[in-house]
């Protein structure tokens, strides 16, 4: 008597509706539940016990938390089972897959506590959430029902999800001339674009920052974007009068270190394919985003195959970012194929100039040399930092 009821069976597949507000027991309800719908043995009902120091406004913010984990983790589960197929499913799958542990060990991959490397993450299936306690699913394989997870909330045996004020999210996209003319800040764009809603309005677990970075940063209000809405990248560059030219980090370090409100953790994500023109200043900026214990995360899109033509050119003024269009190429220009050796030292030039700034923030760095895994990444990069705020 006085317990509030959490849990009980369905009938014929449906719910009960004297039970659907989670009621108080009192012997008039347990009288008419037994005698309307014949409870039996087998027929269990959960309760929480008020003696506990459970009352009426408890359970019901425990209520809200367990629609937030059923509504939340399910949107994301389920975009991240569509992400796998997706990559595994691709004709270029095998090709791509093998060139992904090019990079998982040596000097450019730095993997922190709580992130892990290209192959960890995609020999690994689990369900999003397992990093955080929540196993392969809250109610198994056949999924859980909400009066099952408030019950496990209550009992203290289901953790409840950090709230969107407990941590930031700062996201940079380098949309530099390189970035942009190769498709990758597009790309990135894309992939972000699809994470991002179930992440924040679903999931709710971070205040998020979406920045374009080139030669100074702007912050995206990403929800009035179509990322289908073609031509996506230049209709975002017009619309925050940003130019992609030479690759420059700074600015966005410097907007992540200003910009407030201060929360109890913060994650600071750089999506760029290597080294940056304004080097002195990024790596002081970047030493500043780990003294102040931002967590740093550095996406590095790089395929060798791109870097394997190099061109000799005339007037340095036609070259943005180190490269040049084809359709810039004069008959006075030269374009060479670099040899193995050559494009070898070439990339691990570039490569070590990225890790500099990576190293400076005390942060982490992956390689994509495979752009797919790209969504699939960023959200397991994400599962582990979630894992680190609450623990």
């Amino acid at each position: 008597m006085g317990s509030v009821i959490l849990d009980w069976p369905t009938i014929h597949g449906s719910s009960i509706p004297e039970l659907a507000s989670y009621p108080v027991v009192t012997e008039r309800l347990r009288s008419a539940l037994f005698a309307k719908y014949k409870f039996l043995e087998g027929r269990t009902v959960t309760i929480a016990d008020p003696s506990l120091g459970l009352d009426e406004e408890a359970v019901s913010q425990a209520a809200l938390e367990a629609r937030r984990i059923l509504d939340g983790l399910s949107a994301i589960r389920g975009l991240k089972r569509r992400l796998r197929s997706r990559i595994l499913g691709g004709p270029d799958a095998r090709e791509g897959l093998a060139s992904l542990g090019l990079y998982d060990s040596g000097p450019y991959v730095l993997v922190k506590d709580w992130m892990r490397s290209l192959s960890g993450i995609l020999r690994e299936d689990a369900d999003f959430g397992a990093a955080l306690g929540f196993g392969p699913s809250p109610g198994g394989d056949e999924g859980e029902d909400l009066g099952a997870v408030l019950g496990r909330l209550l009992a203290g045996s289901l953790k409840a999800l950090p709230s969107a004020s407990s941590s930031i999210v700062d996201v940079g996209i380098d949309v530099s001339f390189s970035m942009t003319s190769s498709g990758k800040a597009e790309f990135a764009w894309r992939s972000l674009a699809e994470i991002l809603p179930p992440l924040a309005k679903r999931l709710g677990t971070s205040h998020w920052r979406l920045w374009l970075a080139a030669g100074k940063a702007s912050e995206v209000d990403w929800s009035r974007y179509d990322p289908d809405d073609p031509p996506a990248m230049e209709r975002l560059l017009a619309t925050h009068r940003l130019l992609p030219e030479e690759t420059r980090f700074e600015s966005f370090f410097r907007e992540v270190l200003y910009a407030g409100p201060a929360a109890g953790r913060r994650l600071c994500v750089l999506v760029t394919d290597g080294d940056c023109q304004d080097r002195p200043a990024a790596l002081r900026s970047a030493e500043r985003l780990g003294r102040e214990g931002i967590e740093y995360a550095q996406l590095v899109l790089h395929a060798k195959g791109e870097y394997r033509e190099s061109v000799e050119i005339s007037d340095d003024s036609r070259a943005k970012d180190g490269v040049v269009m084809e359709k810039d190429i004069l008959d006075s220009d030269r374009v060479r194929i670099r040899s193995d050796e050559e494009l070898e030292a070439f990339c691990a030039e570039r490569l070590r100039q990225a890790t500099d700034i990576a190293e400076a923030a005390r942060g982490g760095q992956l390689i994509l040399t495979w752009y797919p895994v790209f969504g699939l990444v960023a959200l397991d990069i994400y599962e582990r930092y979630l894992g680190l705020l609450t623990g």
